[in-house]
């Protein structure tokens, strides 16, 4: 696999606490099949491509997202550039930062600027398989910035869907000397969904269920902020024994209508993941340094992923190159969250950041 590249637009410097230190290098990556993905280097104070050390690669989550990870439109329209605080928190311990725009987002772009992209043959390839490029990305971007810093170490940080690329990654680059994951699985895709679809909403019905009788009535629902009166209006149609009421197998059934919207997608997606080895099997074969960071509220992928493997490397694998860190009341990207069902993002917690640091740091040398 080559890789070509070229350098754009130049430095910008930022201030920490009135210390001006090294700030990013916007480039260009050319991955093997030509495409163009922007993305963006942040040095540390006094750290070049010639003494780096330490470079760490972020890896995105699913849907076409920019280098910045922007969460602000899950965010209730605060602003939360998350893989912007990812990259301040990193630089501070000495990590050159690596951050790309995802192919999907790229692609996006080109599709605004241009309807007849849709029609042609990089779009029709894409769309085949797009896992295949999201992994292809990455590695080639590994191998990039291994020949730009010669004497770094090569670390990946993947999140959400990330932490499934990044474990591909690691598993067939072989400069990848450490991995980690955070919001991470080991399902399929598919069943991820499936979770988040129909099972995720069994922890808001029980909340607003307050006289545990298994029934939503309809003084329940209006007491149930805007997911209540959106369930109400739909009573009629969810109601199938016409009691007046609205059970959690009834509300499953208006759900399991999106996931149906999703099949095609998902099958699709299964698919491309059946050519790549299961995580699980990834994990037991590495013998690099693996951290987790796990939301213990994160119901998008859900702690017990993390926490399976965490069992399997201690009493099956016996490994001790993994190191696991979980976070009370914190979400899917280690976000303060008001309970478990809260489906709001909100930026990574400050201590959460700093532990995500720290630890990197001291593990990743």
């Amino acid at each position: 696999m080559t890789n070509r590249w070229l350098w754009t637009l130049g430095w910008s410097v930022w201030v920490w606490s009135g210390l001006a230190y090294a700030g990013e290098v916007a480039f260009v990556h050319k991955s093997s099949d030509g495409f163009s993905l922007a993305g963006k280097l942040a040095y540390p104070t006094g750290i070049t491509d010639a003494n780096a050390a330490r470079v760490v690669i972020l890896i995105h989550g699913s849907g076409p997202q920019g280098m910045d990870s922007d969460l602000s439109a899950a965010s209730a329209g605060k602003p939360n550039c998350f893989f912007c605080d990812i990259r301040d928190g990193l630089v501070k311990k000495q990590f050159v930062v690596l951050r790309y725009n995802k192919r999907s987002f790229e692609i996006n772009q080109l599709a605004a600027k241009d309807k007849n992209y849709v029609k042609g043959p990089a779009f029709k390839a894409f769309m085949e398989n797009p896992l295949k490029y999201f992994v292809d990305d990455a590695r080639g971007l590994v191998q990039w910035a291994q020949n730009k810093m010669p004497k770094a170490k090569i670390y990946l940080a993947g999140f959400s869907q990330g932490t499934y690329i990044a474990l591909q990654v690691a598993e067939q680059e072989k400069a990848v000397a450490g991995v980690a994951l955070t919001g991470f699985y080991a399902s399929t895709l598919e069943t991820i969904s499936h979770e988040q679809i129909i099972h995720r909403p069994l922890h808001w019905f029980r909340s607003v269920d307050k006289n545990n009788d298994g029934l939503l009535d309809p003084s329940e629902l209006m007491q149930a902020g805007a997911v209540g009166l959106s369930l109400a209006a739909q009573g009629p149609a969810l109601d199938a024994d016409g009691d007046g009421k609205i059970s959690f197998m009834e509300i499953q059934g208006g759900n399991y209508i999106n996931m149906l919207k999703f099949q095609r997608m998902l099958r699709a997606n299964t698919l491309q993941e059946l050519r790549y080895p299961r995580v699980d099997q990834i994990l037991e074969r590495l013998k690099i340094p693996v951290i987790f960071f796990q939301g213990m509220w994160d119901n998008q992928t859900l702690a017990y992923h993390a926490l399976s493997i965490r069992i399997l490397a201690q009493y099956i694998w016996k490994k001790n190159n993994f190191r696991f860190f979980f976070f009370p009341k914190l979400g899917h990207i280690l976000d303060k969250r008001d309970r478990f069902d809260d489906l709001v993002y909100r930026r990574i917690e400050a201590s959460a950041l700093e532990k995500l640091g720290s630890e990197m740091a001291a593990l990743f040398k």
